[in-house]
C-alpha cells in the first residue's frame, strides 16, 4: 500500500515517572495498525474519480514511544491517549474502531472499504529486548502460545486480543479489542503475573500447577525445562525472588 497522508489528530501522550522513563531504561514503543479491505465499487461516481471501481482502503498506524517519539500514518483521522507506567502500557483510540475501519473522515476520494478488517500490528509494545506478557494456560489465552510459551516475545500484545488464524479467522474479535486496554509486560520469565515483582502472586501460580503432566500447556512454569513441574522449579523461582531488573537501554 502506497504511503497515506498522515493523520490529523492530537495525540494526549503522558509518561509517568518510573522505570520506564529513566535515562537508562530502554525506550518501550506502543504500535497500533488497522485496516480494512479495499472495497472494488463505487457505482461509477465520476465526481470523485471513482470511475474505474477501486476505492481507497481506510487505514491508521500510531507508534509511540516512552521517549516521546510518536510517528503517526493513515487516511482517517484519530487520537490516542497513552500512559507508559512500569510494566504495563494504557491506551485509548477514538472515534470508535468501528468508525475507523469504515473510513470515516477519510482524506482520500472515495474511501470506502471492504468486507474484512486486518489489524496490524495488534495492540503491543516492543522494546529491542524480549518480554514476556502475563502467564496463561492454552485454553485461557485466545489461542495464544506467546501467553504459555517458555520463550519471550520481540513483541507484547494486549491481554484480551486473540490470535485470530487459530480462532477460527474472526478478524471482527481483535478490532473489538482495539479500542482501549492495557499491555502488560516483564523481562523476567518467573514474573508469571507481569506485576515486575516475583512474589507470592507468582508462587501461587506455580503451586497450583504443581505437577501438571501436559507441560506443553504451561512450559512458561517449568523453569528447568525437565518437563515436570516440581521443586527443582520452585527453588529457581525462590532464588530470583524480588523486582525484576529493566535491562538498561
Amino acid at each position: 500500500m502506497n504511503p497515506a497522508p498522515t493523520a490529523s489528530a492530537m495525540l494526549l501522550f503522558a509518561v509517568l515517572t518510573s522505570r520506564a522513563a529513566t535515562a537508562d531504561a530502554p525506550v518501550f514503543t506502543f504500535s497500533l495498525g488497522i485496516t480494512r479491505e479495499q472495497a472494488w465499487h463505487c457505482n461509477y461516481d465520476w465526481s470523485c474519480g471513482c470511475w474505474n471501481g477501486n476505492r481507497p482502503a481506510p487505514w491508521m498506524r500510531v507508534d509511540a514511544a516512552s521517549d516521546g517519539s510518536v510517528t503517526k500514518q493513515g487516511n482517517v483521522p484519530f487520537d490516542i491517549q497513552l500512559t507508559f507506567e512500569p510494566n504495563i502500557v494504557r491506551w485509548i483510540l477514538t472515534p470508535a474502531v468501528s468508525s475507523i475501519a469504515d473510513g470515516l473522515g477519510c482524506t482520500d476520494n472515495c474511501c470506502g472499504g471492504g468486507y474484512h478488517t486486518w489489524v496490524s500490528p495488534p495492540p503491543s509494545v516492543s522494546c529491542g529486548t524480549p518480554m514476556y506478557p502475563p502467564f496463561a494456560f492454552y485454553s485461557w489465552s485466545g489461542c495464544r502460545t506467546d501467553q504459555y510459551s517458555a520463550a519471550p516475545s520481540s513483541a507484547v500484545i494486549a491481554e484480551g486480543i486473540p490470535n485470530p488464524m487459530s480462532c477460527g479467522g474472526y478478524p471482527e474479535i481483535v478490532l473489538a479489542g482495539c479500542q482501549s486496554g492495557e499491555v502488560r509486560y516483564t523481562f523476567c520469565r518467573e514474573d508469571f503475573d507481569a506485576s515486575g515483582i516475583i512474589d507470592g502472586g507468582d508462587l501461587g501460580t506455580l503451586l497450583a500447577w504443581w505437577g501438571f503432566a501436559h507441560i506443553d500447556f504451561v512450559a512458561r512454569l517449568d523453569l528447568d525445562d525437565d518437563g515436570t513441574i516440581s521443586g527443582a522449579d520452585l527453588g529457581i523461582l525462590l532464588s530470583r525472588w524480588g523486582e525484576c531488573a529493566v535491562p538498561n537501554g
